[in-house]
């Protein structure tokens, strides 16, 4: 008889510093997913061809072992937060909201390449226990379309795997994230000076580059430090076209003149607020809001870059467009490029 895979439970903590990993049970967040796992990535290194050795490799050694995972889920207002803590760098206290907490997270101000580390907890059909310390949230996407779930994908990278860990003191029934899902019925997108937006689906993308091949050093079989080199924002959105005005504004001119010209339409004034249909208070819904810093005193644009693909029309269809929305560093501006609101019943800072 086999193990269930509905029987597996996956949990993450925040690390206090990068080299100790996390074993306080209570502080850990168990998250359902559909599709993905956790596990260790062994570093092979197979011998060169010699002369004299045959027809076949005469030896394979490991050099090194990481972690990593892969997610498909839908995410909910609690756990979500740790991993936009993952992608974004820092988290407010909460602050209460009614019988709920506003949680707020940005790029960290005191150093926009400082990220959190995480431990992992995984139990593959709670056949086994294993830990991964050190872990980084390489990207994080959430994308929805018209009358479904918010649904995510998230990858990980990691440090140095623990094998047939004793999870005796796992509690995951007890920490298992159960908040409401957030719904795009009840999604609010509001942008472009209030140009009317109608989105059939969409996509925001947080990523970061963490190269490995840098991470490795002399005496040591584990990476280390898995520093931030890079990251990238992006929104996706495929609309109905209604008029020429936007479509015009991306492919010729900002300004909506009648000419070609070589600049690209920026654009900062954008919120997406996914909303639950459930509440934590009256009349306060657990929600997420992902907000660009907006049109500045030092900068006339926005700190949105957005393209729009070529048209592509198909018979029995509307006339649609993707648009591509790419968050851009504006070096006067002391704001964080992007925020985002957490709206739940968790009093716990992320």
């Amino acid at each position: 008889m086999g193990a269930p895979a509905e029987n597996s439970h996956v949990g993450l903590a925040k690390q206090a510093s990068f080299g100790t990993p996390m074993t306080t049970d209570n502080l850990f967040s168990y998250f359902m997913f559909s599709r993905g796992g956790i596990a260790p990535n062994n570093q092979y290194i197979p011998a060169d061809d010699s002369i004299g050795s045959g027809s076949l490799l005469p030896s394979i050694e490991k050099g090194g072992v990481f972690s990593a995972g892969a997610f498909e889920f839908v995410p909910r207002p609690v756990s979500l937060g740790r991993m936009l803590y993952g992608v974004l760098g820092k988290a407010a206290a909460p602050a209460a909201d009614g019988a709920g907490y506003k949680h707020v997270l940005t790029f960290d101000s005191t150093d926009e390449f400082l990220l959190p580390c995480f431990s992992f907890r995984s139990a593959p059909g709670d056949l086994w226990g294993e830990t991964f310390q050190d872990c980084r949230i390489m990207s994080l996407g959430l994308n929805w379309k018209a009358a479904d779930m918010i649904r995510a994908q998230m990858a990980v990278i990691g440090g140095l795997p623990t094998p047939n860990v004793t999870k005796t003191a796992w509690a995951p029934e007890t920490y298992i994230d159960s908040s409401p899902v957030l719904l795009a019925p009840t999604t609010v997108i509001s942008g472009f000076n209030a140009y009317s937006l109608k989105v059939l689906r969409g996509a925001i993308n947080f990523g970061g580059a963490f190269p490995l091949d840098e991470q490795w050093i002399t005496g040591s079989y584990s990476p280390d430090g898995l520093d931030l080199v890079s990251r990238q924002i992006t929104v996706s959105l495929l609309i109905k076209i209604a008029d020429a005005t936007l479509y015009n504004k991306m492919s010729y001119d900002p300004a909506n003149g009648s000419a070609w010209l070589a600049s690209v339409l920026q654009d900062g004034d954008l919120s997406i607020h996914f909303k639950a249909s459930k509440t934590y208070d009256t009349a306060k819904p657990y929600a997420m809001k992902f907000q660009a810093n907006g049109r500045t005193q030092v900068q006339a644009d926005g700190n949105i870059a957005w393209t729009v693909a070529p048209i592509s029309l198909q018979s029995g269809k509307l006339v649609t467009a993707m648009v591509t929305g790419t968050v851009l560093k504006n070096a006067h501006d002391t704001a964080s490029p992007v925020s985002v609101e957490l709206y739940n019943n968790s009093a716990t800072q992320i």
